[in-house]
């Protein structure tokens, strides 16, 4: 914000307002694609005019002025209650897994002398910068010989299950991306006088929807047009007219597109599932189960019913259809059965048994 304010309103007030305003802005952009947020645009515009009724908690947690120019960080905290409830109301499906943590890797060709290193270095920070607003945090490979030995540019195009395997175990995520960027070798004539125009182009490999996923997947691109690469990324101007800020977040959307496509779950399919696991004597197999079981999109909340040495039981609140749940535990290698339902169970409840390999 820029001081003084007109009309003698008080900053922080002004910026708590925005923040709400944005924070949910950013919400529904984790939640629903862009053809659900244009689709409906009505509906979320009215959330956004009358989101006090959503939001829980908000506290200011820094700010910082410079001459006449104030920022304010704002932490807000959503009801999910209210959140579900309203697109309960409307009858929308939406998102509510979050995206993983991404080891990203980055690879230019082409470009000026000189060029190439900046706009990587832009590049790998607009990267890290615009994934904030959909929750993704980006690391960059340590670069040692343990990663000199295993991260091949190939084996992550190839989405290699071994490397993945190796990746989750160093950096806490299966999710490896591989950015291959195309740098101008020269700008093109310009029409009529104008600035001859740039073209950079960028193209996102290992973005698959889930999380596990084996297969390398199609990949992402885009590609953003500019009179100068660089001369619109300086310190002093507005960081979103940077292409390589337009280019990050261009990829980012298509991900999260893509992710949320795979993870939406609809707030009138969710019920209770009473899951029996024999998992044998296989003790820490049967907790790294239960640990990805948890964190699974649809899965609501998940607890312990009951407990013996080679089995047990588990009561899930399931939002999503009965198939999905089941195709999800056979991807586990774990052999499913649906049991009839008791006479005294309720409608909404689904008893599986599931034998652990």
């Amino acid at each position: 914000m820029t001081l003084p304010l007109p009309g003698k309103q008080e900053p922080r007030t002004v910026g708590v307002e925005k923040a709400k305003k944005l924070a949910l802005e950013r919400l529904l952009g984790r939640m629903f694609t862009r053809a659900d947020l244009e689709r409906e645009k009505q509906f979320f515009d009215s959330l956004l005019q009358g989101g006090k009724r959503l939001t829980e908690r908000v506290q200011i947690v820094g700010e910082t002025q410079r001459g006449n120019s104030l920022s304010v960080a704002v932490e807000v905290t959503f009801s999910a209650k209210g959140v579900a409830a309203a697109m309960a109301e409307k009858g929308l499906a939406y998102n509510e897994s979050r995206h993983p943590p991404v080891l990203m890797l980055l690879r230019s060709q082409g470009g000026a002398d000189g060029e190439t290193a900046t706009l990587d270095a832009l590049l790998l920070k607009s990267m890290q910068e615009e994934a904030k607003a959909f929750g993704i945090a980006v690391v960059t490979p340590l670069g040692d010989v343990d990663d000199i030995g295993q991260l091949q540019w190939e084996r992550v195009v190839a989405a290699d299950p071994g490397l993945k395997q190796w990746v989750n175990g160093r950096y806490g995520t299966e999710q490896v991306w591989a950015i291959a960027v195309q740098l101008p070798t020269a700008a093109g004539k310009g029409k009529g006088g104008k600035a001859p125009t740039a073209t950079l182009q960028a193209q996102l490999f290992g973005s698959g929807g889930a999380q596990g996923q084996s297969a390398p997947s199609e990949a992402l691109q885009a590609s953003v047009n500019s009179p100068d690469l660089l001369s619109r990324c300086s310190e002093s101007t507005e960081l979103s007219k940077c292409p390589a800020t337009q280019l990050a977040r261009a990829l980012l959307q298509q991900v999260m597109d893509r992710w949320i496509q795979s993870h939406t779950v609809s707030p009138a399919l969710q019920h209770t599932v009473q899951l029996r696991v024999i998992h044998g004597p296989k003790l820490a197999q049967f907790s790294q189960f239960t640990s990805r079981l948890r964190n699974s999109p649809g899965v609501v909340a998940m607890k312990f019913i009951e407990e013996r040495a080679t089995e047990a039981t588990l009561q899930i609140e399931y939002q999503g259809q009965d198939a999905q749940l089941q195709e999800l535990l056979s991807q586990w290698g774990g052999k499913v059965e649906q049991l009839p339902q008791a006479a005294a169970a309720p409608a909404n409840r689904v008893d599986l048994v599931l034998q652990l390999p």
